[in-house]
């Protein structure tokens, strides 16, 4: 079955953040995939990199590689071929920090998306929500994906949206957006 292209969250605003300067990053899942813990390492790395402060302890460069690695994580699990490349960029207007993550999903992965958006990140997430899913399934690499993002809502107030835009049969191009308003001006 075949899905249309979609847009959820807060790609459906009149938000266009291509013009804002921004740090991106280019690469192969495959070449994180045989150690974890490059993902942390590489979004501390990033994040210490573009901080105003940066200091390792300072909260906001703790909130970017919180971000950063989940993204880094997200692309590792669902990209559909791990030898192709995936890009990540990192912008900030004002207080506003926006993260952006593009790679492309199998049809199954997309209806995940689609299915957690409507089930979680639409509606507000609560602790009874993100309890349900460990209950359903602990070990699933989807029901960490799905804490990943609950937490990111819960904990720094983000907005998240997916854009979802088939590309080849059985094959998407799906870009994530988060949102984190530092209160910072």
């Amino acid at each position: 079955m075949r899905t249309k292209g979609s847009v959820l969250g807060v790609y459906k605003t009149d938000l266009d953040i291509s013009s804002l300067p921004k740090a991106t990053m280019e690469f192969r899942p495959l070449n994180l995939i045989s150690k974890w813990q490059r993902c942390s390492l590489t979004a501390n790395f990033i994040s210490t990199l573009h901080s105003p402060n940066p200091k390792p302890q300072d909260k906001l460069n703790n909130i970017v590689s919180t971000i950063l690695n989940e993204l880094l994580e997200t692309a590792i699990r669902y990209s559909a071929d791990k030898n192709q490349t995936i890009n990540m960029g990192f912008s900030s207007k004002g207080s506003k920090l926006y993260f952006e993550l593009t790679l492309n999903c199998d049809t199954l992965d997309v209806f995940q998306f689609q299915r957690f958006y409507r089930n979680y990140l639409e509606k507000d997430a609560t602790e009874d929500a993100m309890i349900q899913l460990i209950e359903a399934d602990p070990t699933s690499e989807k029901t960490s994906f799905a804490l990943g993002l609950l937490s990111l809502k819960q904990d720094y107030g983000a907005e998240i949206g997916f854009k979802i835009e088939p590309e080849k049969k059985h094959l998407y191009k799906i870009a994530t957006l988060i949102i984190i308003n530092t209160g910072d001006n």
